[in-house]
């Protein structure tokens, strides 16, 4: 067994949590182009609500993981701590080898990221469908405020605000305020 499979996360407040959910690519309005002028208003946004977020006490912030916006939080919240030492980010994936598909551009962006973790936690032993929703309800039911950037009505970011909402988590809509 590997130390970062024994699951030492530091216990921190529900209050002081945070997690995220967001689309995939192929859901965002410019794809994989991140040079769009959306995009680069999407991802000051996200890095200005995640600043607020912390000068509020917030410390710890639970990623998904998958590719598109929830890598585009994990480099946001990964960039912050060097200004912002106290802040923790935990990545939640859903399965092992969520990745194993992926672009080797997004595979690669994806084990930087990774690294970029202060702890990872697996959530299910084995790929299904359903391990990326088992995923979601973990962040929502660890956190106080769910940031989200959502352009889709279906899927698996509007389950996750639906859940959210179902529990009574905060939700901040990152794309509510391009």
């Amino acid at each position: 067994m590997e130390y970062s499979e024994l699951n030492l996360i530091p216990q921190v407040a529900k209050s002081a949590t945070c997690a995220f959910t967001g689309n995939r690519p192929h859901r965002l309005p410019w794809g994989n182009d991140e040079s769009d002028s959306e995009c680069v208003s999407v991802k000051a946004i996200l890095r200005e609500k995640v600043r607020s977020l912390i000068e509020q006490g917030v410390v710890l912030f639970v990623c998904g993981m998958a590719n598109g916006a929830d890598l585009y939080f994990a480099e946001t919240v990964i960039a912050l701590k060097a200004e912002y030492p106290s802040v923790m980010l935990e990545g939640a994936v859903p399965y092992h080898g969520q990745e194993r598909t992926w672009p080797r551009s997004e595979r690669e962006r994806y084990e930087k990221a990774i690294k970029g973790c202060d702890f990872v936690t697996v959530v299910s032993e084995h790929g299904s469908k359903w391990a990326p929703l088992k995923r979601n309800r973990y962040m929502v039911d660890k956190a106080s405020i769910l940031l989200s950037l959502n352009y889709a009505e279906s899927g698996g970011s509007a389950y996750t605000e639906r859940y959210a909402r179902e529990n009574k988590v905060k939700i901040i809509k990152i794309n509510d305020n391009i």
